[in-house]
């Protein structure tokens, strides 16, 4: 169950909604843990903005377009972020026009700012070489090994259990955002990575957990963060263009060069909307030159252009 967020008491009006409506994304919804605690964040937020107005008890059919501008004009954080306070207040306001308990959605009309359409950088080999070389613990290995071989977000691949995993159908069960499964085939070198670590991994009784820290404890997907920064200083890399998602990208982007299909790039990633997918199509300039050069413009131009000219050649003769 959602507790209450520590900063009201209210039970009712809009702050007593909120844990209503955080309640109806865990048990109804199915979202991850750590996506509930991303809204619960950003409405914490909303919480604070209307304490400082003394608007506190106030009740949802009260919140007016002007107030939630108001609030969105105090959100100094990146377009994408405020975007997402934004969205997160719209979704509430959604639930509780579709209970009865708003007549209306005043955060429908506000104005979003623009957000830069920005491409996928995928890491370079030497970059994923370097990482490789750098990684002495049996659980960074494999990690990296994972990361580079699947395309699995922080989160699920610090969420994966023992029983996940079948090495000798070399195949992973995935469990990713709105608790949607899909199966991921594994490379060979992935499994024989996977191998190479199971004798290493000494987990604390009842972690059922695949990847564990050296206590045999959890390892969250904030500590492979931050060991995938760590491993970047000591390989002398940028670490802003290290982390987990980066590998993400380029799992998906080896995947655009090889010529596999964006569909299947699609279940491989676990992408709800076919378009977060198509990013990865416009991030090789290369491959997009390569397949404009299969077109043979100019080759069907010279035979057009001979053609013509035997043509004219013939009209003159006929003079």
């Amino acid at each position: 169950m959602i507790a209450r967020l520590p900063m009201y008491n209210a039970e009712e009006g809009v702050c007593g909604a909120i844990p209503q409506f955080l309640s109806y994304l865990e048990s109804y919804r199915n979202l991850a843990p750590s996506t509930i605690r991303e809204y619960k964040l950003d409405l914490a937020r909303f919480v604070r903005f209307l304490r400082q107005r003394g608007l506190l008890g106030i009740e949802t059919d009260t919140i007016t377009r002007e107030i939630v501008l108001e609030y969105a004009q105090t959100l100094t954080q990146s377009p994408s972020t405020v975007r997402r306070r934004l969205s997160t207040l719209s979704s509430m306001f959604n639930y509780l026009q579709a209970t009865g308990k708003a007549a209306r959605n005043p955060v429908r009309l506000i104005p979003l700012p623009k957000q830069r359409k920005t491409v996928p950088r995928a890491l370079t080999a030497i970059e994923v070489d370097a990482m490789m070389m750098v990684a002495e613990r049996p659980s960074h290995r494999v990690a990296l090994w994972l990361l580079c071989g699947t395309g699995l977000r922080a989160a699920e691949l610090a969420g994966l259990r023992m029983d996940d995993v079948d090495l000798e159908a070399g195949v992973l069960r995935v469990v990713g955002k709105g608790n949607k499964e899909r199966i991921i085939p594994l490379a060979e070198s992935v499994v024989g990575a996977i191998r190479l670590y199971l004798p290493y991994r000494r987990p604390r009784p009842g972690f059922e957990l695949l990847i564990v820290n050296r206590y045999g404890r959890h390892w969250t997907a904030q500590a492979l963060y931050n060991t995938m920064q760590r491993l970047a200083v000591r390989a002398g890399l940028d670490p802003g263009r290290i982390s987990p998602h980066a590998f993400r990208h380029t799992f998906a982007t080896q995947l655009v060069r090889n010529g596999v299909d964006i569909r299947t790039v699609q279940e491989l990633l676990g992408h709800a909307d076919l378009s977060t997918t198509a990013r990865y199509l416009s991030v090789d300039t290369g491959a997009k030159r390569a397949a404009v050069e299969t077109l043979n413009i100019g080759e069907a131009k010279g035979k057009a252009v001979n053609q013509v000219q035997a043509v004219g050649a013939g009209k003159v003769s006929s003079l």
